[in-house]
């Protein structure tokens, strides 16, 4: 199971084009997204759906701010900052300890990632394009989403939406 922040569409919509632009297109099964978690074991499915739900139930939607490019080597990301979501992830990660793979019990660097498995030249151009260009953004994080991950493509399980603000 992997868990990602959800956001708005119009809130990822620069992210996408890039992506659609700068992924290589027959390993690009996915849209831009956040990846919170990147494997959680799905033998207590139950138990992650309701830890989720209730966690989501006590949160409102958060801010996050791209704060710069991020060179994976082979490819770019936009780096994200945001003290919501890292005490959110902290809730979660609380939850889940049992659960987690050990990439995801390391420092986290929460990311968009807009291109990767390109070569290292093609990977330098686009960090140098971007960060020439960079500009903060900020995105409204409205819940998480639950996903399978079959090998390549990814199937949803359950979106989970924060509270309302206003209620």
């Amino acid at each position: 199971m992997i868990l990602t922040a959800a956001f708005p569409d119009e809130d990822l919509a620069a992210f996408e084009a890039l992506r659609k632009r700068h992924f290589p297109s027959p390993r690009n099964f996915l849209r831009a997204h956040l990846t919170m978690f990147h494997q959680i074991d799905n033998i207590r499915l139950a138990d992650i759906r309701s830890t989720l739900a209730a966690l989501a139930a006590d949160v409102v939607p958060a801010t996050v701010t791209t704060t710069g490019i991020y060179h994976l080597g082979r490819g770019v990301a936009f780096a994200v900052a945001s003290d919501e979501l890292n005490n959110i992830r902290a809730a979660l990660r609380r939850s889940f300890q049992s659960w987690l793979c050990p990439q995801d019990l390391r420092p986290w660097r929460p990311h968009i990632t807009v291109q990767n498995g390109v070569d290292t030249k093609k990977a330098n151009l686009l960090f140098d394009e971007l960060r020439k260009e960079f500009e903060p953004k900020t995105l409204n994080m409205i819940g998480y989403q639950l996903w399978h991950y079959q090998g390549g493509p990814w199937k949803l399980e359950a979106a989970y939406s924060f509270s309302d603000p206003a209620r």
